[in-house]
């Protein structure tokens, strides 16, 4: 309602005197009481619904701040609760952690270790078997190669076990001049075997008369060894009537064999440990066996340790492994006690020198040591019972890898390749290559046919959850039920001070309204305003009154000294868009409401879905004009190029819907068009504060663009020529073709303009199908679509 004047020409009080005496009072607080008596007495003839305003802005603010103070009570302690479950989920998760990493610390060192300590061991055991030949040919004045270590079962017995190889190979090394008499000497002093079994025969008996049961490879051999035995004169140097070694140096011949016809040096088996009753394989020349040559030859060069690549003798497509499973296997059933059985797995060929002498000055390569090394092995009864879930990688330096896993005492292949968790890359555990035989003996030779190892250990995840428990989780959940509960007597709590306060106000209202039946107004006045002084300060602030009735406009809307910096920003590079409905005035005369709103959701929402995915920041509607910008409120380099692109897909869009809003709208809808103008240049924008407050645009460019857009034609984009200029310095020449005529725009006179034809997405067409009538639902034709 709008105020009327009074006698004197001015709006009716109670917008106008009132707030003229509430200024003159606080213009004259400081001159004492008796200024204070009167604007207390002028304020008594405030209307009463000014009071009742006041008196409710200010209950919703004490709400709101009691609202506020809940939330923050709540919050707090939400927090708080929140802050001590994730410190003690951290503290149990992290006392896991200590113990699973101290445990795996701890695993890992011993297989480390147990590599490391075991291997200059190894190495001294086999030379001491190799010094026992040494010795003995010294001691005997015998000739090599023509040398047979006297009880070799019981010696290389011991030796493997020092060794931790599962057996040992001795190859002299022949030649064409000393073939003649190696080969006669071998089938004369071929009983070493026989001695062998018969110490193999007395160990399993022993075993037996001790009460251990015979294992059935051990019942076999006794079996053969006693008809063998038995038909043979103990010592016997090769004339039994018993099995026989070859007479001659052999070799493979494809799948037979034959005498060896090379020129040497040759390297025939001779003797071996652990026994077995394998006659025909004494002689074999081992240089010519594929997994031995290359080996061989290289220790013949360096006459040094030397380890061969592994093989996984299971493999029976590797060549290189043919036969050679059997030969493990029945290795296996006799080391350590018998009873092991080979599946799978690597294993090498440890390759150890033997010289004719002690004396490094003088002494030549007479022999050589193949003991077989079965890896596996070397991971057996390491770590304790319950020690489960350790990986182990072994690798050498010829790109082979292979995984174990050991649990407490046993050890499991898992296969070829490095096969542990990624996941656990960083608790990496290694022994450094040259491990298996010490650092002095892997740095002796730097060859392709010698392979240096490495062990690097890893946990699991099977053996990190041995230690990972639900006692964080516990934890939580006891922290979670305080905090519920806690929350729980705040909210009860709550409840009843609220209910109480309800009682209490209650109270309030009905005394009032007992009051104001039974005093008059001016009694009524009088005792407020008596409660009030007594309940003032003692001393007031000047000005504090004042500055709050001068801040605030009596209609609500924004207040007249305001002196807060609004949010307004200068944007330099922007573009502005501006869209028109041709035709939408006409055509809106005879729609509802409702189609008409229809068609500008649909139409300018799917604009909009095409401005949010172009990043074109949508301003405003006004009636059927779409208003939009880039570059506003974030800078972007390529603004024009984006605008040119929106509007390009806007008009495909538009006439893609005209089917559609035909249908749905009437036949009329087919005439409409659209027409887009673009403009780029520098504007103001920020929120005009005050009712419905919103996102707005000054300044020159969004005129100009609105000139392009009402100047323009339909189904073109009529641009600027500053924004034409930016499209050809972003290398888009061929977007833009000069009008033919100058335009005439208010307020800005004769222009030069350039049409935006993108033949890259989809481009609208202006001419029409050379067929002027409708179609059967009454719609003029389509624009054509170029899709490039």
């Amino acid at each position: 309602m709008t105020p009327k004047p009074d006698g004197n020409g001015n709006q009716d009080g109670v917008r106008g005197s009132t707030l003229e005496r509430v200024k003159e009072f606080a213009r004259s607080e400081s001159d004492g009481d008796d200024a204070s008596s009167a604007f207390l007495e002028e304020g008594a003839s405030v209307d009463k619904a000014e009071v009742a305003a006041r008196d409710q802005s200010l209950a919703k603010r004490e709400t709101k701040a009691i609202s506020y103070l809940r939330l923050l009570v709540f919050f707090t302690i939400a927090a708080v609760a929140t802050t001590v479950c994730v410190i003690m989920y951290q503290f149990a998760s992290d006392s896991e952690e200590d113990r699973f990493e101290s445990a795996f610390a701890d695993h890992s060192t011993k297989v480390v270790d147990s590599f490391k300590t075991n291997a200059a061991r190894r190495v001294k055991a086999i030379d001491t078997l190799s010094q026992a030949y040494t010795s003995h040919a010294i001691s005997t004045g015998a000739e090599w190669p023509l040398v047979t270590l006297p009880d070799y079962e019981r010696r290389a017995s011991r030796i493997m076990d020092l060794a931790e190889v599962v057996a040992i190979f001795m190859f002299p090394i022949i030649t064409n001049q000393t073939r003649g008499a190696w080969e006669e000497y071998a089938l004369e002093n071929q009983g070493w075997l026989e001695a062998g079994l018969l110490i193999r025969q007395e160990e399993i008996l022993e075993r037996i008369d001790d009460g251990a049961g015979a294992l059935q490879e051990e019942e076999a051999d006794l079996a053969f060894l006693g008809s063998y035995l038995s038909d043979s004169s103990a010592g016997d140097t090769g004339n039994s009537s018993g099995p026989s070694i070859p007479a001659e140096i052999y070799q493979p011949l494809g799948a037979e064999v034959g005498p060896e016809d090379g020129p040497g040096p040759y390297f025939p088996v001779w003797q071996w440990a652990p026994a077995l009753p394998l006659w025909d394989l004494v002689n074999f020349n081992a240089i010519k066996g594929p997994s031995h040559t290359n080996e061989l030859i290289a220790i013949m060069d360096t006459k040094s340790v030397v380890t061969s690549r592994a093989f996984d003798f299971s493999d029976e497509s590797d060549p290189d492994v043919f036969g050679r499973k059997p030969l493990l296997q029945l290795i296996l059933n006799r080391w350590k006690g018998g009873g092991n059985d080979y599946e799978d797995g690597p294993v090498s060929d440890l390759y150890y020198p033997i010289y004719s002498s002690f004396d490094a000055s003088e002494r030549e390569l007479v022999a050589v040591f193949d003991t077989l090394v079965y890896w596996q092995v070397y991971f057996v009864n390491v770590l304790p019972p319950n020690a489960d879930g350790v990986i182990v990688v072994l690798e050498n330096t010829c790109n082979q890898s292979y995984s174990y896993q050991i649990d407490g005492p046993e050890a499991t292949y898992l296969g070829p390749g490095d096969l542990h968790d990624p996941k656990f890359t960083e608790y990496e555990v290694s022994t450094g290559f040259g491990a298996f035989l010490g650092t002095k003996h892997a740095n002796l030779l730097a060859d392709s046919h010698h392979c240096t190892y490495n062990v690097k250990v890893y946990p699991s995840q099977h053996m990190k959850d041995q230690y990972t428990t639900n006692t964080p989780v516990v934890f939580v959940i006891i922290l979670v039920c305080v905090f519920a509960f806690t929350s729980f007597v705040f909210v009860v709590y709550d409840r009843v001070v609220e209910r109480r306060q309800h009682v209490v106000l209650e109270t309030a209202v009905k005394s009032t309204e007992v009051v104001d039946q039974l005093f008059p107004a001016e009694v009524r006045e009088g005792l407020y305003n008596q409660a009030k002084a007594d309940h003032a300060p003692k001393e007031r602030r000047p000005g504090d009154i004042s500055k709050m009735f001068e801040m605030v406009d009596t209609d609500g809307v924004m207040e007249e000294d305001d002196d807060t910096v609004p949010n307004a920003h200068h944007y330099n590079e922007t573009t502005v868009f501006f869209a028109d409905i041709a035709g939408f005035t006409k055509w809106s005369s005879g729609k509802s409401a409702a189609e008409v709103f229809k068609l500008l959701e649909m139409l300018y929402g799917s604009f909009d879905r095409i401005a949010a995915r172009r990043g074109i920041f949508k301003v405003e509607t006004i009636g059927d004009c779409y208003m939009a910008v880039a570059g506003v409120p974030k800078p972007q380099a390529d603004h024009a190029v984006r605008v040119a692109k929106f509007a390009n897909e806007c008009q495909l869009k538009m006439s893609q819907m005209r089917a559609r809003l035909v249908a749905r709208l009437g036949p009329d809808t087919g005439d409409l068009s659209i027409r887009i103008g673009i403009h780029s240049g520098s504007l103001t924008g920020g929120v005009l504060r005050g009712a419905k407050a919103r996102f707005q645009l000054f300044g020159d460019t969004v005129n100009h663009a609105s000139r392009m857009e009402s100047t323009g034609k339909p189904w073109k984009i009529q641009a600027s020529e500053e924004t034409a200029e930016l499209l050809r310095l972003a290398g888009k020449d061929d977007w833009v073709r000069p009008r033919e005529e100058l335009v005439e725009a208010k307020g800005k006179g004769t222009l030069m303009t350039y049409w935006v034809e993108i033949r890259g997405e989809g481009t609208i067409l202006t001419t029409r199908t050379t067929s002027t009538s409708h179609t059967d639902t009454g719609v003029e034709p389509l624009p054509s679509i170029v899709d490039v």
